[in-house]
């Protein structure tokens, strides 16, 4: 058994050859570019302007034993790019957070 695997093997044909890399010329290449120019600027030009407004949240709290709080976030848009994020928090009363009134 072991001698017929082995003249099996030995009988398998050679593994092809790869085929040659091929590449592209000067002018493929630039074409190529141009076009993918051309769509990012199709892209660009179809994408809908951005607004830079300002978002966030505030919200309040009110407990047991004289419990309250307020608190709130806020992004402030700055320039073309930058932005700023805001918090404020504030709380009093109850068990927990404080002396009973």
């Amino acid at each position: 058994m072991w001698i017929s695997m082995i003249l099996m093997a030995a009988a398998a044909p050679a593994a092809a050859a790869p085929a040659p890399a091929q590449r592209l010329s000067d002018a493929e290449v630039a074409r190529v570019l141009d076009e993918a120019a051309r769509k990012r600027e199709a892209a660009e030009a179809a994408a809908p302007e951005r607004k830079r407004i300002v978002e966030g949240e505030v919200g309040v709290e009110v407990g047991s034993g004289g419990y309250r709080s307020v608190y709130g976030s806020a992004f402030v848009p700055i320039g073309e790019e930058g932005g700023a994020l805001v918090t404020f928090s504030n709380q009093s009363g109850g068990d927990r957070y404080g002396p009973r009134r």
